[in-house]
Formats: structure tokens, C-alpha cells, sequence
């Protein structure tokens, strides 16, 4: 049970209407029309936003998505729906990404590229991205700044860097390990 804190107040330099002009969002639990194939879901993205403003072809490629686009949704693995929401939250080449459990189950090689994506229009591009993980590896390949909860309010926050000297710690996962203990659901 959460003692602290669970509210709080977002700042942006945007109008309220115009945010999901501004923002783009993967959900950890990613579910899709049963009745649509990949192709459909995209177009109906391309309807709703105007055509991609990404380039949609490199993200295909990078999600390997081209094999499954005559599939109906109902019919593709969770990694394979995982891949179709991160193409539809980069779709609209957003400034703001959020990702909650971004990798969770990609294959190996598609984790490595599509963080090395991440990484690219976050330095290229000036992208902000957060993101929520329990994968400390990727926080640390991916994150400049991170905060730790711990019962609702914030343990620690810093660059990975800065956590492990602090505590003398040999990468994040350790971090977590000694301080952090486990999750009591």
C-alpha cells in the first residue's frame, strides 16, 4: 500500500487540447481491435494523425514489423503487440515519449535497437523520454536522470553514475538489490 504521495502537477508549454499532438504513450499492457490487421491499425493511425511524421519504414524495420502486417491483432504475440505500440507511440514523431515497461517481451536484438532508436532522437532529435522499468540495465543504457520510488515517495534520484558512487554500488540492479528491497503487492 502506498503511504506517500500519489498525485502531483505536470507543467507543459502546450495547450491542453494539443497534447497528444505533443505526447506519445506505450502502455505496458497493449491491446488492439481483435478485428484489425497490423496494416489497418497503422492506417488508422495514418487517418487520425495525417500520415506519419516519423519515418515509418526505418521503425518497421527496426520492430520487424513486416512480416505480420496482413495479421489480425488477435493473432500476434505479446512481444509482437509490444513492437506495434512502441511504432504507434513514435508514429507521430512526438516531443514527449513516455514508455511503461518499454522492452518487456522483445527478443534480444529488438531491445538493443530499438534503445539504440530511443537514444538517437533523444541526442539527434532533443526528444524528453521517460520511462518506468524494472530492468536496471535499461535504465542505465538509457537514462540520463532517474528516480526511485519507495513507498510512494522518492528514495533517490540522480544520474546512474552518481547512484552507484554514492553507494558504492556496482550498476543500479545492485542499487536496487541493497536498498530498495523487494515489492510487497
Amino acid at each position: 500500500m502506498l503511504t506517500g504521495s500519489n498525485s502531483g502537477v505536470i507543467r507543459y508549454d502546450f495547450a491542453e487540447e494539443k497534447i497528444f499532438d505533443y505526447m506519445g504513450v506505450q502502455l505496458q499492457d497493449a491491446s488492439f481491435d481483435s478485428r484489425l490487421k497490423v496494416e489497418e491499425i497503422i492506417n488508422l493511425w495514418k487517418a487520425i494523425y495525417g500520415g506519419s511524421k516519423a519515418n515509418l519504414d526505418e521503425l518497421i524495420d527496426i520492430l520487424d514489423l513486416a512480416p505480420i502486417m496482413d495479421n489480425r491483432s488477435e493473432r500476434i504475440s505479446g512481444g509482437q503487440r509490444q513492437k506495434l505500440n512502441i511504432l504507434l507511440s513514435l508514429f507521430h514523431d512526438p516531443q514527449l515519449l513516455i514508455f511503461d515497461e518499454l522492452t518487456t517481451g522483445l527478443d534480444a536484438t529488438t531491445r538493443d535497437d530499438v534503445q539504440e532508436y530511443l537514444k538517437m532522437i533523444n541526442k539527434k532529435k532533443g526528444k524528453t523520454i521517460f520511462i518506468v522499468s524494472h530492468y536496471m540495465d535499461e535504465v542505465e543504457a538509457l537514462c540520463d536522470m532517474v528516480y526511485f520510488l519507495k513507498d510512494g515517495t522518492i528514495f533517490e534520484s540522480g544520474s546512474p553514475s552518481v547512484i552507484n558512487e554514492k553507494y558504492s554500488c556496482d550498476g543500479l540492479q545492485g542499487f536496487v538489490k541493497k536498498y530498495m528491497g523487494k515489492v510487497v503487492a
